[in-house]
């Protein structure tokens, strides 16, 4: 009796903490943006505000997978080890900033659906393909720099 009690209060216990965790960036819905934000822009100008929002969703998407993936290594090493890694779940969810900007996304996308500007056959998974592929030659670069830092370093 005592057992099952204890394996009941775990089950809770554990499904608390992991419902606390940052979502996922696939499980984070769209904020509502209206289109008529965007209908009257010129082509040109539709392609710049996606290339902004691109890399932007594409940003923000990686930081909410790594607070995700945080977030659950915190909960199992706070379960299984150390109790106090459940104070550093929570810090550093950007849900709110790529709800804003999926919806951004969609609303460009839709303008430039309507003013027929993805004419040479693009559209707007190509947008982001290209804001990822920039992102990680930009950690690259750092990765890159971090090192050239770090044995500059170690010469003195």
């Amino acid at each position: 009796m005592k057992k099952s009690v204890a394996i009941g209060l775990s089950a809770i216990l554990m499904t608390s903490i992991f419902s606390g965790c940052a979502k996922k960036s696939t499980e984070v819905q769209a904020a509502y943006v209206p289109k008529s934000k965007y209908i009257d822009k010129e082509c040109k100008l539709l392609e710049n505000d996606m290339e902004n929002v691109s890399y932007r969703l594409a940003d923000v998407t990686k930081s909410q997978d790594s607070a995700h993936n945080r977030d659950v290594a915190m909960a199992v090493v706070g379960t299984v080890l150390f109790w106090p890694a459940y104070f550093v779940l929570f810090a550093g969810d950007s849900e709110a900033q790529l709800a804003k900007l999926k919806g951004e996304f969609e609303a460009i996308d839709e303008a430039m659906v309507y003013n027929h500007c993805y004419a040479r056959g693009e559209n707007g998974v190509d947008y982001i393909r290209k804001a990822q592929e920039k992102i990680a030659k930009e950690d690259k670069k750092v990765e890159k720099t971090d090192i050239a830092d770090s044995s500059d370093e170690q010469s003195f």
